[in-house]
């Protein structure tokens, strides 16, 4: 059977409810962009926000907003909302999401501004209003989504934990929950007229280094013309409502490599202890 959240869009009666609108209509020459990583734990929002920051220069310095609760990079052409110091990065750092429209609003008239974060990717009506807000400014705000499967997002969780040497059994049913308001958020999003590109990480941070360098003129030419949600979703969905605990091990090759990168370690502090030693 076919995923019921397969290249459908539509709104949700509590939008409707909620009084969403139709957003006005995007600048014909937005000043600014503001790129909006949306996506679960394992689809490559760090990796695909980490190419660009790659390709955006030195960093020329941090700042804090809002009492010390936001932390700012800006690069040359770029603000940052959040630090990248630890895995769980960007808006994931700030303990307050209400402070992340004001702050893009703030910034946004001096340069573009990226946000990425899990919270972030499973909330509509903020980035709506965030979205509203910044066309009437004249600048836009373009989501980011991935194309892939469940469970190669699974996997990329389970042999991130492995190279950190936590092999631990993983509970997925947290993930699997997120998986529907992430795409259903982004389903509104195309209903109520906002800019939205799917892709696999690298293909994102290419568009967006592309944006930021003037080589793309027209953003809304996706790369994807008709978004496919994750294929293999309902397959996951029915593990979880069989067995709430599911949980999953790192994979042995996950494992056999990790194995490896530490001998290799102590091989190298061993010769650096006989260098130090043996003469």
């Amino acid at each position: 059977m076919a995923s019921v959240y397969k290249a459908k869009v539509y709104p949700s009666p509590s939008i409707i409810r909620a009084g969403a609108e139709k957003l006005p209509a995007a600048p014909p020459n937005p000043q600014h962009y503001c790129f909006n990583i949306r996506g679960t734990n394992g689809s490559g929002k760090s990796f695909a926000t980490r190419l660009v920051l790659d390709q955006s220069g030195p960093e020329l310095r941090r700042f804090e907003m809002f009492d010390g609760l936001a932390t700012i990079i800006e690069y040359e052409n770029l603000f940052v909302v959040g630090t990248y110091d630890t895995d769980c990065g960007g808006l994931d750092t700030i303990p307050d999401s209400k402070i992340i429209n004001p702050i893009v609003l703030d910034l946004i008239d001096k340069k573009h501004v990226l946000i990425e974060g899990m919270m972030r990717s499973t909330i509509f009506g903020e980035t709506h209003e965030l979205n509203k807000q910044l066309r009437l400014k004249g600048h836009e705000l373009i989501q980011y989504g991935f194309t892939g499967s469940v469970g190669l997002f699974i996997d990329r969780v389970l042999k991130r934990r492995a190279g950190k040497g936590n092999f631990k059994p993983y509970s997925v049913i947290n993930m699997i929950k997120k998986v529907p308001p992430i795409t259903h958020s982004m389903n509104h999003s195309i209903f109520f007229g906002g800019a939205v590109v799917f892709g696999q990480g690298d293909e994102i941070a290419q568009h967006i280094n592309g944006i930021i360098s003037g080589t793309i003129l027209d953003p809304s030419e996706s790369f994807l013309a008709e978004y496919q949600f994750y294929d293999d979703f309902e397959e996951w969905e029915r593990k979880v409502e069989i067995d709430p605990l599911l949980t999953l091990m790192p994979k042995s090759e996950h494992i056999e490599q990790k194995k490896a990168e530490v001998a290799q370690l102590q091989k190298g502090q061993a010769n650096l202890l006989f260098g130090k030693f043996g003469a």
